[in-house]
């Protein structure tokens, strides 16, 4: 059994209207082990209307991926992380999200994934090894097997692989074939473009809150105007 670290809390984080560019990968959410001390908390993670694009593991240097939600201890599990409202483009040969907790330890809860609009790569729920609660890499057994409670809908998933089709992720998603399908005002290869939906994309209006999927690109761009 690992050792606290009384000190060691991530509480009740936001994370919004904001870009991240020309990068190797995303963000990391984890409560790990270090040095054999485990996290007091790591909890009530908000993370909404946030652009990711120009994401690639090889020019920039990193894993590819959008987003890591792991546990790596018994106690103090993770817990409470939204993510919602996201557009991002992560390196197609890579994947959207790693999913960990190692099966002996109680799951992860209160896992929110909505109204994103996320490309699904080669890889789309990837997972750290056999031992972990994300073994199977099929995304709709990886959220029933690492969270206790999760809700996963709403989101605009396009250019679906073979090896993971609609049928194999939680239901009340959608699945353009392709990422031109999804009707941005400018997509520009997910690098620089204009992330708007147009008036005629079949998704205006879909996600569960009755706004657009993705992020509130009017807000982001407020939100960092003038900022290098």
């Amino acid at each position: 059994r690992a050792n606290l670290c009384s000190v060691c809390a991530a509480t009740d984080i936001t994370i919004r209207y904001s870009t991240t560019s020309h990068t190797g990968g995303g963000m990391v959410i984890a409560n790990p082990l270090v040095a054999g001390y485990g996290a007091q908390a790591g909890e009530r993670y908000s993370i909404h209307d946030i652009v990711e694009d120009d994401i690639d593991s090889q020019k920039y240097t990193g894993d590819g991926g959008l987003f890591m939600v792991m546990n790596k201890w018994s106690d103090h599990v993770l817990n409470n992380v939204s993510i919602r409202h996201v557009t991002a483009f992560p390196d197609l040969r890579n994947w959207i999200m790693i999913v960990d907790n190692d099966l002996l330890y109680p799951p992860m809860f209160a896992f929110t994934f909505i109204n994103n609009i996320v490309p699904i790569p080669r890889y789309p729920i990837w997972t750290t090894g056999a031992d972990s609660c994300a073994s199977s890499v099929i995304p709709a057994t990886v959220m029933a097997t690492c969270f206790k409670t999760y809700t996963f809908t709403n989101n605009v998933l396009p250019a679906p692989t073979k090896a993971d089709p609609p049928s194999k992720w939680p239901v009340g998603n959608f699945f353009p074939a392709t990422v031109n399908d999804v009707g941005f005002v400018n997509y520009n290869n997910g690098n620089g473009g204009d992330y708007h939906l147009q008036a005629s994309s079949p998704y205006k209006g879909k996600a569960s809150d009755g706004t657009d999927p993705g992020a509130d690109i009017d807000a982001v761009n407020a939100a960092i105007q003038g900022v290098e």
